[in-house]
């Protein structure tokens, strides 16, 4: 019986849809093709598994540089965007959008009206209610509006 001869992956991956073991021959080449990809596959992990390391310890090392210089600008963007979401402006800075959405908050899931039930409340249908009818009432909810500040970098 011949040796099984390496052979590239996408052949591997033919040979394989089109196998079909009908004799003990075919059993043998088959097991010898299976132990073949299995080699083949620990050579290329370790073979890779330096470039790998070095690789994700530098990803680690960027991640950990970006995020020690974004921190600090991401919590001041936080802060002032609180600050202009609490200003009522008629218009804002160029680059600055604010965006205001009538929403629900639940606030006691007892009082809530069989209506706006499913498996669990129905938050799409309340904050759909919230948004054409802010003025009316819902036993058990409370209606807020959400503030978005979106802001372009140019």
């Amino acid at each position: 019986m011949p040796p099984a001869e390496p052979v590239e992956g996408g052949a591997l991956v033919e040979y394989a849809k089109n196998l079909a073991i009908a004799t003990q021959e075919q059993n043998v080449l088959a097991g010898m093709r299976l132990c073949q990809i299995k080699k083949l596959q620990k050579k290329i992990k370790e073979d890779c598994k330096e470039s790998i390391s070095l690789a994700h310890k530098a990803h680690k090392e960027a991640k950990a540089l970006q995020d020690k210089h974004l921190k600090p600008l991401e919590e001041a963007e936080a802060l002032i965007k609180g600050a202009l979401a609490g200003f009522n402006a008629e218009e804002q800075a160029e680059g600055i959008a604010v965006q205001r959405t009538w929403k629900a908050r639940i606030v006691d899931e007892s009082k809530l009206p069989e209506e706006y039930w499913g498996k669990v409340p129905n938050q799409e249908k309340l904050d759909a209610h919230a948004k054409f009818n802010r003025d009316s009432e819902i036993p058990g909810v409370e209606f807020y509006e959400d503030i978005t500040i979106r802001a372009t970098a140019k």
